[in-house]
């Protein structure tokens, strides 16, 4: 069975998790200030699952890397399931930042959210 997160390919795995690592970071890291990207989208740049970027980003506390940058695709904070406090410090973050939201309290996915190519 292939380690966290990657597939096998012809008895070789494609890439480490560092590697994964590596890329997860750059990919957050490159998110302009006032805009968000979904799990989805990291995921779907980095060859893997939103599930699994939010795994390895739980994982990746204190490395500097902008998390509240990374919300749902339908723009809501799930790391409030960890702890509260840190959606609150989600928010604050992309409020200071310029982030729009909507009424319902969900970040404006349509006005806010950049793919990876932007």
């Amino acid at each position: 069975m292939a380690p966290f997160g990657l597939l096998p390919d012809s008895g070789a795995y494609t890439l480490c998790v560092s590697e994964f690592q590596r890329l997860l970071v750059e990919v957050v890291k490159g998110i302009p200030l006032g805009a968000v990207m979904s799990y989805g989208d990291v995921g779907a740049v980095i060859g893997t699952s939103a599930r699994q970027v939010g795994r390895m980003m739980a994982q990746m506390e204190g490395e500097g890397v902008p998390w509240w940058r990374v919300c749902n695709a339908r723009g809501e904070f799930p790391i409030s399931k960890r702890n509260p406090m840190f959606e609150n410090e989600q928010r604050q973050r992309l409020e200071e930042e310029g982030v729009p939201f909507l009424e319902s309290g969900r970040v404006d996915m349509n006005r806010a959210r950049v793919s990876a190519a932007e």
